[in-house]
């Protein structure tokens, strides 16, 4: 089947996107004047790219098509072309700063934005997913610790909990570690730091009561879902 290849604006000049669904990476690289002197993407940022959809779990958004593109004297050459999935453009877009290569329209649509991107954040209270209160964690894990529990084995079944609530565990994703529950904030209007807290206070004292893992993580989920109906 054919990759069909329509022209779209990217930070107010011309890119190719790929099904509708990918930006060709070297056009979105040129916008941002981020090419070598060859016209080729650099190493550094290519690997800069890639180190960053790892560390996000966004590794399969990178992807290449083959496509079909006029050569000399009307023939029609093919090339294979490394392309991003669109929705992650924008948080990809966060870690490049358009250089003046190309002008001042990207940097200054770049910086429109970015304090978009900040009015986003703000609105939301995100500084809350990396700015939390650490002594209601660790008074929670003395006490479990004191009770004869493993602080170790417990954030790890109150991660679990969370991969539950969220509806994640049966798509293979076990465990949602604090720092991970921001990615999806965006599908509930409940805050899940929040969440979390009443989780680990809920198995904490479950613990206390029965003196098994297992079993505090079982009561504690069923009371989680009936308190937040899920």
């Amino acid at each position: 089947m054919k990759n069909k290849i329509e022209i779209k604006k990217f930070l107010g000049m011309e890119v190719r996107v790929v099904n509708d669904k990918y930006i060709i990476l070297k056009d979105m690289f040129d916008v941002l004047g981020r090419l070598s002197d060859k016209g080729q993407i650099q190493t550094a940022e290519r690997n800069k790219l890639q180190n960053f959809l790892k560390d996000i779990n966004k590794e399969t958004d990178s992807k290449s098509f083959t496509i079909t593109s006029k050569g000399k004297k009307h023939s029609r050459d093919e090339q294979e072309v490394e392309c991003l999935r669109l929705e992650t453009v924008p948080i990809v877009l966060t870690q490049f700063r358009p250089t003046k290569a190309k002008g001042e329209e990207a940097l200054n649509k770049w910086c429109e934005f970015m304090k978009f991107v900040d009015n986003l954040l703000t609105s939301l209270e995100v500084y809350k997913f990396i700015i939390t209160d650490k002594e209601f964690q660790k008074d929670k894990m003395d006490i479990l610790t004191e009770a004869g529990g493993s602080a170790m084995v417990s954030n790890q079944q109150v991660n679990t909990i969370m991969a539950k609530l969220m509806g994640v565990y049966d798509q293979g994703i076990k465990r949602l570690k604090k720092e991970e529950l921001r990615m999806y904030q965006g599908q509930t209007t409940v805050d899940l730091l929040t969440v979390r807290e009443f989780v680990l206070d809920k198995f904490v004292n479950a613990y206390e009561f029965t003196g098994s893992h297992k079993t505090a993580m079982e009561m504690t989920e069923k009371l989680a879902r009936k308190k937040y109906k899920l």
